[in-house]
């Protein structure tokens, strides 16, 4: 990973004691004598008179997350060209975030921290391994390396071009940072000094990122970065981790998928709206229901018609009454004595 400017290590620390919980009273940072930054406890072989050991403790509205950045909305609604790419979360969206972040300078409320970032745009010693020299990769032909497909600058190309184009498309909403500033004639390969310096930017993120939670994903974590461990020794025919430092975070299952916090106000809303919904699909089945009722008393009663109408007699001249069935049927009688009357009348 780069290094972290030793210079700039108390500004982080103010950063820290304004935005979080660090606790100077048991460690200091300082420079290592085997190089580098680390954290020391200050009370040498004496225990923590508290018996709490708690060193840092951060809100997650502290730490750099693509999901708590300027970018948020911007990574959701871009459509990359690159399937393969995503900029919504995991590496490529931390690393473009920080890249946009990095640019704003002091304007960045993470300022502080970023700018212990030691990125020397001359100093080759962190590039990533597919942008070594020809007679440097060559050493690693055939190895493990070479199998992973480490090699091969097309991959890291094809991401940077894509934050190019991510930048180009929301020039509008934010300035484009220095390193994504690309004519469009300008062709890239493994010796473009921008390309270079992005893959630095890429080594720096991903050897700090932690991955938080669900919600935040793979995030940047202000003065966690700053611990290192110690080596593992030998005892016997083991190998023994030696963990000295033990980082905690909420449990996945309770967070809140809108805000990443626990028992906020979006979990009741969802329970309202659920039971809304439940409410108003039981008033739909009643509704359906009655209806079904209806239509189904509506038939018996056109049953129990025909019913009736079957066991009236009717004459043949009835399609020319009146609607009235009775009528229909008095006239049919009335018609039958009059033909009676006649045949009494009738000589023999």
């Amino acid at each position: 990973m780069s290094s972290t400017s030793i210079p700039k290590v108390e500004g982080l620390l103010a950063w820290l004691e304004e935005n979080a919980f660090w606790n100077s009273d048991l460690v200091e940072v300082r420079e290592s004598s085997v190089g580098g930054t680390g954290v020391f406890w200050k009370l040498k072989d004496q225990p923590d008179p508290s018996q709490d050991s708690l060193i840092l403790r951060i809100p997650k509205s502290s730490i750099l997350s693509p999901k708590n950045s300027c970018l948020c909305n911007l990574l959701m609604d871009y459509e990359p060209s690159d399937p393969a790419i995503d900029l919504t979360q995991g590496m490529h969206a931390i690393v473009l975030t920080y890249i946009y972040e990095q640019a704003l300078g002091e304007r960045s409320p993470w300022y502080a921290y970023l700018d212990t970032f030691d990125l020397n745009e001359e100093d080759d010693q962190y590039l990533p391994l597919c942008l070594w020299s020809k007679i440097e990769k060559e050493a690693l032909f055939n190895s493990e390396c070479d199998m992973l497909n480490m090699l091969d600058s097309s991959e890291l190309i094809s991401f940077y071009l894509e934050c190019v184009n991510f930048a180009k498309t929301n020039t509008s909403v934010l300035e484009i940072p220095p390193t994504l500033s690309l004519d469009t004639a300008e062709e890239v390969d493994e010796n473009t000094p921008k390309l270079r310096f992005f893959a630095k930017c890429v080594q720096a993120v991903i050897s700090r990122a932690f991955t938080v939670d669900k919600f935040h994903g793979l995030s940047l974590v202000p003065g966690a970065d700053l611990f290192n461990h110690l080596s593992p020794i030998k005892d016997g025919d083991k190998i023994v981790p030696r963990e000295n430092v033990h980082f905690v975070c909420d449990d996945d299952e309770d967070l809140c998928g809108d805000c990443g916090e626990m028992g906020c106000e979006h979990d009741e809303s969802d329970e309202e709206i659920e039971e809304e919904v439940l409410d108003e699909d039981g008033s739909a089945d009643e509704e359906g229901q009655e209806e079904d009722d209806a239509e189904e008393d509506t038939a018996q009663d056109n049953n129990d018609i025909e019913d009736l109408m079957e066991d009236i007699p009717l004459s043949s001249d009835s399609e020319d009454s009146d609607d009235d069935g009775h009528s229909s049927e008095t006239e049919s009688i009335n018609e039958d004595d009059e033909a009676k009357e006649d045949e009494e009348k009738r000589p023999f």
